[in-house]
């Protein structure tokens, strides 16, 4: 994702306003090269989702 796309992303916006499982499933947003989703991308942001919500309430 890197730092400038990161600071400008739906992800930091919602992490700002408090809406933390928003922000997680705003990862499955940045799964595209190119125009076009990459399975192995993916695959990343789906792993890094449930990182992030692993310790949040349910």
């Amino acid at each position: 994702m890197g730092t400038g796309g990161y600071c400008a992303s739906t992800v930091a916006r919602r992490f700002k306003a408090g809406d933390w499982r928003g922000a997680c499933d705003a990862f499955l947003m940045w799964n595209k090269a190119g125009g076009q989703v990459v399975r192995g991308l993916d695959r990343r942001r789906r792993a890094e989702r449930d990182l992030c919500l692993k310790e949040l309430p349910r």
